[in-house]
């Protein structure tokens, strides 16, 4: 029946085979097509007339829906039998005969196409001769055994479904006395040892259902011939025997050895090499055969993975990547659920509100419970695709630490073997990083100390760390020197190099801190202003080792620290309009920065014809009052103001704005157009550093006599966050809170101003609020009316509002500067012009 050759090689096959398992004890799996076990059924109530494919779980006893048989590829017909069905390990297609038509057809688990192979009489049911056909086997070259009624047996190409050698009988011992037709089936076992279930006697016991061993040539083995029983009753009809090429110890070890799988119409069992069979499915699905073959598969393999590996923070999240691997050329079925159970330690982890369940699995199929702990599970019946599968889920924790997350491997039971290794991932915490200058209040040339420190909240220590700190890039600041490091007890090797620190090829114990302490020197010329120093989480990276894989951990959020260097200044320069005689008063303001004392003077152009006085404003009211001090007295140029701790204060400790009054003395009998400048300079040394800043008071004389214009600033603040009133003194406010300045301006005078433009530079530590009023409309101008002291309302409507770009309007809100053009001014017209800051 079949050549020689091919014969010698089975024999050798089975020769070498049970050798090397003696040797070894175990047997090597490979990618395979084996790996799962299906039973072909007739239709039923749900089925619609059509027979089906059914998917057998072998641990739960159960069968499911698989598919529908597709009748189309064998042609014209109603009474469809299909039968005989095996899985090639060649290609891993189920392969089954229509028997009243005599097709062999192929169907594919992976794609769930059916073809027609073929056809053959010998295939076809043949009560005279042959008898029914009641199953097949597929061996490794892809040769189909196919078992008929009356113990005959016929090879065929799978191919083609063209005849190999035609139905022979099979012998049977005397002890045997086969029936005269029997149910059945044929499977090929582990060194591809053929067994048939066939129906008789043996040695006059019973008649049923039997196992029997059968050779090359056909010849049933007599020492190798058992009844099937059921606890001791004997079984009969079994129609179906499949086989799982494996078998799994308690350790987890595969060795060659069959358990066996049989199959009624309305059960199904399982069977050890003795003939006990135990039944484990009564659910009359009216199967008809069972399918399966015998090339040991690779074992699935199960991993995980948290990505991002870490949280910033208590109810940070991740997600969670569990990967089934499937090596096999076929696809894998979940005997049982694959479970996950979050971890509980240090708190417990959950699922976050929005789990976005996904992945290339069949998601239908992953169900979270809020349990305790909460699960997720990958429900039994699953099918893992060839190349395998992910489940993923987010997750979060309610508090920082090391979560490990494990699957025990040994829980996962496929029909691809168990799932030998567990599956462990593990969610970090970021590292926490904080950062301070001490002081935060310098002065340009002055130095203050840097500290940056790491702390690691999880359980596990660091592997490596490594961060930089960009002093210089971050704060902007040319010039700036990073001196010798003080103190390091994170380690490794520090660089100071290029304004930039850097600390690495150091590690960090679990649950530790360390820090690292270095002077930072400020240029001499660096302007007042607040300087912020900046540490991105992807600048700080430690890496952590679970034994499974290395973890890549960045720092929890960006760590911020500023330096602030206390300005020095001026505000703002004035230009009037007045008429000989009279007294022009101009406000203006003095940011110190600092304590202590600041000199003053007060330059004339040559041949000055007016008086000036320098005045301390002690209420702010704009104006010169009994309890005013005199800075620069009459007939004086220099004087100076010492700034006390007495004086008001920023919320950040630093001694608030000064007002200044420059008193202008006209004296009578002036021409008209005469024009003064008066330069104020002030001078301040501190901390071995001298600052300076200047501006200018420009007086023009109108007509004489009381008829020319005279134009009179007065300059109010009003706390915009806090609700508070406006006032001639200098407003106080937190770190992003707004202020409002308001202008007023009034000709005093009888004569008409004209090409009028105020001016106001913006305050230190503000940024000037482009919007304030508006999308683009950072200025208001109102004609008619001013600001008075106690009013809490901003003057004016949106009709008032001016754009802050420097376009066609008549205001401007720049960075540095305010400029709104007022134009010609009556006599005895007044407005204000006002704009918003927010403090930095």
């Amino acid at each position: 029946m079949r050549a020689p050759l091919r014969l010698l090689s089975r024999r050798a096959l089975r020769l070498i085979v049970p050798a090397l398992a003696a040797l070894a004890g175990t047997a090597a799996a490979a990618p395979s097509y084996c790996t799962a076990i299906y039973a072909t059924a007739n239709p039923n109530a749900s089925s619609g007339g059509k027979s089906r494919h059914l998917f057998l779980n072998t641990v739960s006893g159960t069968t499911a829906a698989y598919d529908l048989i597709n009748d189309a590829p064998v042609g014209t017909g109603t009474a469809y039998q299909y039968n005989a069905s095996s899985i090639n390990p060649v290609d891993g297609l189920l392969y089954y005969v229509e028997r009243t038509t005599g097709t062999l057809l192929k169907y594919n688990p992976v794609t769930r196409q059916t073809t027609r192979v073929g056809q053959s009489p010998d295939l076809v049911n043949n009560n005279n001769t042959f008898g029914s056909l009641v199953g097949s086997a597929i061996e490794e070259t892809g040769r189909m055994y196919v078992y008929h009624s009356y113990g005959l047996v016929s090879v065929f190409r799978t191919s083609d479904g063209g005849v190999i050698s035609r139905p022979t009988p099979i012998t049977f011992p005397p002890s045997f006395v086969k029936s005269t037709t029997t149910n059945g089936d044929i499977v090929l076992g582990a060194g591809n040892q053929l067994y048939i279930i066939v129906e008789g006697s043996l040695n006059g016991g019973a008649v049923g259902s039997h196992l029997v061993a059968i050779s090359d040539q056909l010849v049933a083995d007599p020492a190798r011939i058992v009844p099937i029983r059921v606890g001791g009753t004997p079984l009969s009809t079994v129609n179906g025997l499949a086989i799982e090429p494996f078998r799994t110890l308690p350790d987890g070890t595969t060795v060659v050895g069959e358990t066996f799988y049989l199959s009624t119409s309305s059960a199904v069992y399982t069977m050890t090499s003795d003939g006990q069979a135990t039944n484990i499915e009564n659910g009359n699905q009216g199967i008809v055969d069972l399918a399966s073959c015998n090339v040991i598969p690779d074992r699935p393999t199960l991993s995980k993975v948290f990505e991002p590996p870490f949280v910033s923070a208590a109810g940070g999240t991740s997600r969670l990547t569990i990967t089934v691997g499937n090596n096999n050329r076929g696809p894998i079925a979940l005997y049982t659920d694959l479970v996950d159970r979050l971890p509980s330690t240090p708190a417990q982890m959950t699922f976050a509100a929005t789990p976005n369940i996904s992945g290339t699995c069949d998601n239908s199929r992953i169900v979270l419970r809020d349990t305790t702990p909460p699960e997720l599970r990958f429900l039994a019946g699953s099918y893992i695709p060839v190349g395998g599968c992910t489940l993923q889920v987010n997750v979060t924790v309610p508090q920082p630490g090391t979560y490990r997350n494990t699957i025990v491997g040994s829980t996962v039971i496929t029909s691809a073997d168990v799932v030998q290794e567990s599956a462990t991932a593990t969610l970090y915490t970021a590292l926490v990083v904080t950062k301070t200058f001490d002081p935060p209040l310098r002065l340009p040339g002055q130095t203050t100390t840097l500290t940056v420190t790491l702390t690691n909240p999880n359980s596990a220590d660091t592997t490596s760390l490594n961060f930089e700190d960009r002093v210089a890039e971050t704060t902007g600041v040319t010039g700036l020197t990073l001196g010798s490091v003080q103190s390091n007890s994170c380690g490794g090797t520090v660089g100071t190099a290029g304004g930039v620190l850097s600390v690495g090829g150091t590690t960090l114990r679990a649950g530790a801190s360390c820090s690292v302490r270095l002077p930072v020197t400020l240029p001499a010329s660096l302007p007042g202003g607040t300087y912020t120093n900046t540490i991105l989480p992807t600048q700080v990276s430690a890496t952590f080792n679970d034994g499974v894989r290395t973890s890549t951990v960045y720092g929890a959020q960006t760590a911020t620290a500023s330096v602030t260097v206390t300005p020095f200044a001026l505000v703002s320069s004035a230009l009037r309009t007045t008429q000989s005689p009279s007294t022009v008063t101009n406000p203006h303001r003095l940011t110190p920065g600092v304590t202590g004392p600041v000199t003053f003077s007060l330059t004339r152009p040559p041949g000055a014809r007016f008086q000036y006085l320098l005045w301390h404003d002690v209420n702010g009211d704009g104006q010169v009052d009994p309890g005013d001090a005199a800075i620069i007295p009459a007939g004086q140029t220099t004087g100076t103001l010492t700034v006390t701790d007495a004086f008001p204060k920023r919320p950040d400790g630093t001694p608030a704005d000064v007002n200044l009054l420059v008193q202008v003395l006209v004296p009578p009998g002036l021409a008209q157009g005469l024009t003064e400048t008066v330069t104020l300079a002030a001078q301040q040394t501190t901390g071995g550093a001298t600052r300076t800043a200047s501006l200018t008071d420009t007086t023009v004389i109108g007509q004489s006599g009381g008829e020319g214009g005279s134009l009179t600033l007065v300059k109010f603040v009003r706390n915009v966050t806090a609700g508070g009133p406006f006032s001639l003194n200098a407003s106080t406010g937190g770190v992003n809170e707004q202020l409002e300045y308001c202008i007023n301006y009034l000709n005093q005078g009888t004569g008409t101003l004209s090409e009028v433009v105020i001016t106001d530079p913006i305050p230190f530590f503000t940024q000037p609020l482009g919007d304030g009023y508006g999308p683009g409309q950072g200025v208001r101008l109102v004609r008619g009316a001013s600001v008075q002291a106690g009013q809490t309302t901003t003057p004016g409507t949106d009709a008032s509002n001016l754009s802050s770009a420097a376009d066609t309007d008549a205001g401007t809100l720049g960075s540095n500067r305010l400029s709104v053009t007022v134009g010609t001014l009556g006599g005895g017209e007044q407005g204000s012009a006002c704009y918003r800051v927010q403090i930095r």
